[in-house]
């Protein structure tokens, strides 16, 4: 086999790895996030004291968190695409 065959074979097999990983995180994260929603909407029926107010604060906090983590796999998600595609053209 061929020295170049042999690095885009390896090349090629990274970048399946990586969209295999990013899509198991990206299912998790979502899971998270519809938690999360759910445990928002529990706070908010609540008495309104300042210990509630306090744990909205949080879980929203948290949930702005995953949000960025979503959109974060979103965008490494097309950057792989988009190097897959610049390897298309250089092969």
């Amino acid at each position: 086999m061929s020295r170049s065959l042999k690095k885009t074979l390896s090349i090629f097999l990274l970048l399946i790895l990586c969209l295999m990983t990013v899509r198991s995180v990206g299912a998790d994260t979502a899971e998270l996030i519809k938690e999360y929603e759910k445990k928002l909407v529990d706070i908010r029926q609540q008495k309104n004291t300042l210990s509630t107010q306090i744990q909205e604060m949080d879980t929203q906090m948290y949930l702005t968190g995953l949000t960025i983590q979503r959109s974060e796999q979103k965008l490494l998600k097309h950057k792989v695409k988009l190097k897959n595609w610049d390897l298309g053209l250089i092969i």
